[in-house]
């Protein structure tokens, strides 16, 4: 970024770790999510939502956000942006059908804090 090597946060432990998120169109599902970012909020330092997964992503590359996640966001949405993400020395994960059988539930963090943010996303699934 401006001649600058970009890195990812890391280590950043749950607690301490501002993550960004966005939310489906769809008002059944955003009440899923919703569940989801009540039992994760407690967690966290803070939530943010800036509306572009691309964005979110290259933010978590910067160093600006420490995680993001998201479901049901199509391949276009996080592919040329994850690799930034990776470059930088973060993980991404894309699962398909993980999370309430969403498509592509993306999560993308430093290698300390990806496992901690999946486990817990992941421990939603009876919703």
């Amino acid at each position: 970024m401006n001649d600058v090597k970009i890195s990812c946060n890391d280590p950043v432990t749950l607690n301490h770790a501002l993550v960004g998120s966005g939310f489906a169109y769809d008002i059944e599902k955003r009440k899923i999510q919703a569940a989801l970012i009540e039992r994760l909020l407690p967690e966290i330092r803070d939530l943010r939502r800036l509306g572009a997964c691309a964005v979110d992503i290259c933010h978590v590359a910067s160093g600006s956000l420490d995680a993001y996640f998201e479901a049901g966001v199509n391949e276009w949405d996080y592919a040329a942006a994850g690799l930034i993400a990776t470059e930088a020395g973060a993980v991404i994960s894309i699962d398909n059908g993980i999370w309430n059988g969403e498509k592509n539930m993306v999560i993308v963090a430093g290698p300390a804090l990806h496992p901690v943010l999946s486990a817990q996303i992941r421990s939603g699934q009876a919703y």
